[in-house]
């Protein structure tokens, strides 16, 4: 994955500057290639592995902003990223790691991190009784060395032990 990555990267600067001008045939042509590799290389929802680990960066002060009651923006946050990751994932049942909500909970109940970095680990529950395959969804925080800017949304099949 990291290769297409690296191929949308390139292939986004040199779009850029087709985006200006009109497109005669071959440039749409190779418009539709750009498209294709980020369909391949991006994570949309019915493109995970059945058991993964996602790490993506989630704009929560987006969400929190407009907020009149400053009080209840860190328990919205946390609703926000558990109907996120319920969505993106078609699960129920979502746990979070202790770091990611001390991460979310360390400036107050008012002000929440802007952004997270979550690492979203879909794992199957097998039980021998049950006609279908259960998941659940571990999300931990990544705190990013160097900011957030220029992260993208990473898929990784899980490895097996």
């Amino acid at each position: 994955t990291e290769s297409t990555m690296v191929k949308v990267q390139t292939l986004k600067r040199r779009t850029t500057k087709l985006n200006k001008k009109k497109r005669s045939p071959s440039e749409l042509a190779f418009r539709q290639k750009i498209n294709d590799i980020k369909r391949n290389a991006l994570a949309t929802p019915g493109s995970y592995p059945k058991e993964a680990v996602v790490t993506h960066t989630l704009n929560i002060g987006r969400t929190v902003r407009d907020m009149h009651s400053f009080r209840e923006r860190t328990p919205r946050a946390v609703r926000e990223i558990k109907r996120y990751v319920r969505a993106k994932f078609n699960l129920r049942d979502v746990s979070f790691a202790p770091k990611l909500n001390e991460y979310l909970w360390q400036n107050g109940k008012a002000n929440p991190p802007r952004k997270v970095r979550l690492q979203v680990t879909r794992v199957s529950e097998n039980n021998e009784d049950s006609k279908f395959n259960v998941y659940k969804a571990d999300v931990t925080v990544v705190i990013p060395e160097h900011g957030f800017n220029g992260l993208s949304t990473v898929v990784e099949p899980l490895k097996e032990n």
